[in-house]
Parts: structure tokens; C-alpha cells; sequence
């Protein structure tokens, strides 16, 4: 009779916890609305030309990727109208891979190298992903193959890692098993987070941004029993102080990481969620660089300003999940595109 009592005082604590998390989530779907609709807009006036970025000091490639992921990111939170601009403007950037300059790995220097190549390698996967012909993109792709395992040793370990899954995606022969990279990582390691700059602490993000495939997918069972405390406290521990300081690129990249890891019940990750929807610009971006203005002027919205902007959509979209999508009206669904000429 006890073991009964027991289990539905469990099931009547469960309920109500999950009454309570409803409760919030929708009180917070009118707020998480608006700002959607105005993070779209600012995401439509940014530039996309990589070799007009490049001009500017900003990294051309890597920014065409984080408003691809932006869009896709958002495209459940607004509505179908805006949903077909999106589909516009992706295949916008899909065209501006058709041009032979956008193809330029081969001849750039080794830093840019370094800089673009997991961008490169990145927006062809989206592309696909999104049903765009990237027969000529992959023929690019093979061409620079030994300068990217040329490289691959004097790479850090998340993106070793990242460029595991990307070499198995393409079937391109890795150099050495990278695979093998996380176990040298910092959640291998278990590095106090006392001990941990905010370097540090993106590398962490990477490490299990790489696994999850950077959302696509979810239901990965990767880390150990012991990985999953470690990584439960060290999350808590880091976001605690990242939204402490006001900073919501990392609050945001660490919120994506609970929610990939399903580690979003303790009450911590609510009060993250309530410092990015009350951090929004004006303008819909998020962060603070303008002390950069006087060195990018405008063009501090593509070199900073994007980056931030689109992790916290991410961190949204994924926070309020379901929710979010029954408040779109129409079928959020991406749609397949027409396939570019070779």
C-alpha cells in the first residue's frame, strides 16, 4: 500500500511540475513572438557577399552560415508569410555558391584557409539539407581535400571533432581517426569550471555542439553516466555566471547545450531564458559591440552583432520548442527548394 501511496505522490509532483513549466511557457509565447518577428526583420537587412565581407576584416563563408542557421532557426517562430521570404533569401545565398569566386579555398592563405574551412564544408551540408544541387559545391569540396588534412593536426579538438562528422557526411578518408579527438576534450578531462575562461567555456559548448551535429541529431546517447553529471553541473555552474555578466552569446550557446542534453528543468535555465527575452536591441539584434563601430562601422552587425542574434533565436526556437510551433499558423515545415543548374 506504501509502494502505491509512493507512486502517486510521484505522479501528482510530476504533473504538477509540468503544470508549472506550461504555465511559464505560455505566459512567455506573447514576448517570444514579437521578438521573433523583429530578429527576422533585422536578419533581412543583413549583407551576404563573403568576398565584400572579406574587405572589412569579417570572415565572409562563416557569416553566410550563421544566417542560414538563423533563418532555419526562427522559421518555425514566424508566420507562413514570412516563412516564404525565408525561403527566398536561402536561396539567395544558394546562388551566391553557383559564382566560380565563391570557390576561392584553393588560393587563399593559410589563415583564411583555416578561417572559412568549416564554414565551407558547413553550408554545402545546409544546402543539401534544404534540397539545393551542390554537384559543383562537392567537386570544390574534393579539390581541397589535402589541404584540409594538412591542416587537421593544428586544429583544436572540438573542431577535430566537428570535422569528423563532416568528413563522414561527404565520405572524405580522415588523415588520422578523429574520432578519437573527445577523449583529450574538456569534458573527457572534467576541468573544474572554476578553472575555465570563457574560451574554455566555448570549447565545452563545441565539444557538444559536434556530437548533437549541431542539433540534427537529438537523440544521440554519447556521453557516460559520469559525462552527464559532470556536464548537468558545469552547465549550471556556467550559465549562472554568464548570465550573471550579461553575456548572452554564451548564455545562449549554453542553454542550446541543456537542451540538447535535456538537462532544462532546473530553475536556472528559466531565469537564462527570461535574461535573453528582456536583452533584445531595439533593432531585434542581440549583444552589445558597439565599441567595435569605430572600427567595422556598419558592418559590426555581420562581425559580431549576427553571431550573438542567431545563437539566442537558436536557444529559443529549442527552449520553447513545441510550444512555439502551435502558435504558427500554417505548416511550419521546411519546404524542399528547386534545385539550382549545375
Amino acid at each position: 500500500m506504501q509502494k502505491i501511496i509512493l507512486i502517486f505522490l510521484s505522479l501528482f509532483i510530476i504533473s504538477s511540475c509540468d503544470l508549472i513549466e506550461n504555465r511559464w511557457r505560455n505566459a512567455k509565447l506573447p514576448i517570444l513572438n514579437k521578438e521573433m518577428l523583429l530578429s527576422k526583420a533585422w536578419l533581412d537587412t543583413i549583407r551576404t557577399n563573403p568576398l565584400e565581407l572579406r574587405q572589412y576584416g569579417i570572415k565572409g563563408k562563416k557569416k553566410l552560415v550563421e544566417l542560414f542557421d538563423a533563418y532555419l532557426a526562427v522559421y518555425n517562430l514566424v508566420s507562413a508569410r514570412e516563412r516564404k521570404f525565408i525561403d527566398r533569401r536561402l536561396y539567395d545565398i544558394a546562388k551566391i555558391t553557383q559564382h566560380p569566386e565563391y570557390h576561392n579555398m584553393a588560393f587563399i592563405d593559410d589563415e583564411q584557409f583555416k578561417e572559412d574551412a568549416t564554414s565551407y564544408l558547413r553550408l554545402c551540408y545546409l544546402l543539401e539539407r534544404r534540397g539545393f544541387n551542390t554537384a559543383v559545391y562537392r567537386q570544390e569540396i574534393k579539390k581541397i581535400i589535402p589541404r584540409l588534412n594538412a591542416h587537421m593536426p593544428e586544429r583544436g579538438i572540438n573542431q577535430q571533432m566537428t570535422f569528423h562528422w563532416y568528413y563522414s557526411y561527404f565520405a572524405i578518408e580522415e588523415p588520422f581517426p578523429s574520432d578519437k579527438s573527445f577523449t583529450k576534450g574538456i569534458i573527457a578531462q572534467k576541468l573544474d569550471t572554476k578553472a575555465m575562461d570563457e574560451k574554455d567555456a566555448y570549447d565545452l559548448t563545441h565539444e557538444i555542439f559536434a556530437i548533437y551535429e549541431y542539433g540534427d541529431k537529438p537523440n544521440v546517447d554519447f556521453f557516460t553516466e559520469n559525462d552527464r553529471i559532470y556536464l548537468k553541473n558545469t552547465l549550471k555552474e556556467l550559465i549562472i555566471r554568464y548570465t550573471a555578466s550579461r553575456d548572452p552569446d554564451l548564455t545562449a550557446e549554453l542553454i542550446i547545450c541543456t537542451e540538447l542534453l535535456k538537462m532544462q528543468n532546473d530553475p536556472v535555465f528559466k531565469k537564462a531564458i527570461d535574461y535573453l527575452l528582456s536583452s533584445q536591441n531595439s533593432d531585434g539584434s542581440f549583444g552589445n559591440y558597439e565599441r567595435l563601430h569605430l572600427i567595422y562601422g556598419d558592418y559590426v552587425k555581420e562581425g559580431y552583432y549576427l553571431h550573438t542574434t542567431g545563437v539566442v533565436i537558436k536557444a529559443l526556437s529549442l527552449a520553447f520548442n513545441d510550444k512555439a510551433k502551435a502558435k504558427v499558423k500554417g505548416n511550419p515545415k521546411l519546404k524542399p527548394q528547386p534545385l539550382l543548374k549545375k
